[in-house]
């Protein structure tokens, strides 16, 4: 009888283990993980532009955000799993440009970076020579171009208003008097890319006066016009 009575208290502790144990494990409940992953984390692209996609799984609502005009994305927003169409549009210009699209929801972020290549560069400058009389003069030069350039003149004498633009713009350039009696030239190069243009300018000689001579003579004075 004794020996019948231990076993059921052992059956008992044992029975009382098992139910405690699955107390513990939280009666079986399932924990959600909150999932957000983008098939893509970069579009390189091409100066002619493109349309294509990002695929989204996910378990969340999520959105999507992007600063740059030149990108647009449909749908703006979504719930589980999606996709993304993304536009890039032809880039005109000679220079590459870059952005992020953003993708979040659930507290998770993700980045998908787009590049884009330059289009070929383009520079024209009118007038390309520059006739200045000696007292100098200001003169402007339009210059058309889809990218960034410099402009560098190559006389002290002869100076532009900016070193540097972008896109198409006027530059003006500033001739000073000519002192000496010989006429001179100076150059102003412009740049955009592998592109290069001269603008020439001539500037005529101006008016021999002769310094004083050694007896403290003052020079005869230059004729008048």
């Amino acid at each position: 009888m004794k020996r019948l009575f231990n076993i059921f208290l052992l059956l008992t502790s044992v029975c009382l283990m098992g139910c405690g144990g699955g107390d513990s494990g939280g009666g079986g409940e399932i924990v959600n993980t909150l999932n957000l992953t983008i098939d893509k984390t970069s579009i390189n692209v091409q100066s002619s532009g493109i349309t294509t996609s990002l695929s989204v799984t996910s378990n969340v609502t999520w959105s999507v955000s992007v600063p740059a005009s030149w990108v647009t994305v449909s749908p703006a927003s979504g719930v589980n799993n999606g996709v993304v169409e993304v536009r890039v549009d032809a880039n005109t210009t000679a220079d590459s440009r870059s952005t992020t699209i953003t993708i979040s929801g659930g507290g998770i972020s993700k980045s998908i970076s787009v590049s884009q290549d330059a289009a070929a560069a383009s520079l024209t400058v009118n007038p390309e020579t520059l006739d200045i009389k000696a007292e100098g003069d200001t003169k402007n030069v339009e210059i058309t171009s889809n990218g960034s350039w410099t402009a560098t003149s190559d006389q002290t004498w002869c100076k532009t208003n900016v070193k540097s633009g972008k896109g198409s713009s006027t530059l003006t350039i500033t001739v000073d008097a000519n002192s000496t009696s010989d006429a001179r030239t100076a150059s102003v190069i412009i740049k955009c890319s592998n592109i290069e243009k001269k603008v020439t300018i001539k500037q005529a000689a101006g008016e021999f006066i002769p310094s004083e001579n050694d007896n403290g003579i003052p020079p005869t004075p230059a004729p008048k016009k």
